[in-house]
C-alpha cells in the first residue's frame, strides 16, 4: 500500500498549496496585503476585468435608461437570487 500513502501526501501538498493560493489571492483582492511582485502582475490583470465589466454594466444600464433597450415584461413574478449569471454562489 505505498503508493495508496505517496498519493495521499501528494495530494495533501497540492491541497495545502491551492489553499495557500487562494487565500493570497483572496487577501489581494480585499486590499489586505499590497501587491508586489507576481502578484502585482495579477492585480492589474483582475483591475482590468474590473474596469472592462464596470464600463460594460454602465453601458447597458444607459442604454435601458435611454430607452435603446426595451423591457420586458413576463406576466409573472420575477424572483433574482444574488448574481448567478456573474458567478456567484
Amino acid at each position: 500500500m505505498p503508493f495508496s500513502r505517496h498519493y495521499r501526501i501528494l495530494q495533501w501538498r497540492i491541497k495545502r498549496r491551492l489553499d495557500h493560493y487562494e487565500a493570497r489571492i483572496t487577501d489581494l483582492l480585499y486590499g489586505r496585503v499590497k501587491a508586489k511582485g507576481r502578484l502585482w502582475i495579477l492585480w492589474w490583470f483582475l483591475q482590468g476585468f474590473e474596469w472592462l465589466f464596470g464600463l460594460i454594466v454602465s453601458w447597458r444600464l444607459w442604454l435601458y435608461q435611454n430607452r435603446i433597450l426595451k423591457q420586458q415584461y413576463l406576466g409573472c413574478m420575477v424572483v433574482v437570487i444574488g448574481n448567478i449569471t456573474v458567478g456567484g454562489t
